[in-house]
């Protein structure tokens, strides 16, 4: 946790006046982004779910969709470690709808990788309802 509080003061003393132009993407939603995904490699789903949630948020207030998309993913991971499979498919549902909004070949691999995440639990409605909609959505291209 030491490593996310001094990025985070690090990240604090930023001046984006003086930043080159392709640091621009980094910001509160791509670092939140990037510390939930080492929290669910980790297995500590509350840290996950908590960068996840912020990371979402500040996504959603910039138009980022495919930010967005990668976050809920994080949240979907963190869920399944939680056994928690229906906030798993909420959070997975909310992949496929945003992943269809932009070109991404990272979106694509978030929606792959969760239908296999979420495979094991295909005797669950729910979860045969979500792999259904990822199948058809990854093949009829509706994914870019």
């Amino acid at each position: 946790m030491l490593a996310v509080i001094e990025s985070e003061k690090a990240f604090e003393r930023i001046d984006c006046n003086t930043e080159p132009k392709w640091t621009q993407f980094i910001n509160c939603a791509y670092l939140s982004g990037q510390w939930a995904d080492v929290f669910v490699d980790l297995r500590r789903p509350v840290e996950a779910t908590r960068f996840a949630r912020r990371s979402i948020s500040a996504a959603a207030d910039q138009n980022w969709a495919r930010r967005e998309a990668l976050s809920h993913t994080a949240l979907a991971r963190a869920a399944l470690t939680r056994r928690d499979l229906d906030g798993a498919l909420r959070a997975a549902h909310r992949v496929v709808d945003l992943s269809t909004t932009v070109e991404s070949s990272r979106c694509i691999a978030a929606v792959r990788d969760l239908r296999s995440r979420i495979s094991p639990y295909r005797t669950v409605t729910s979860a045969c309802e979500f792999d259904d909609r990822a199948r058809e959505a990854l093949t009829r291209g509706s994914l870019n």
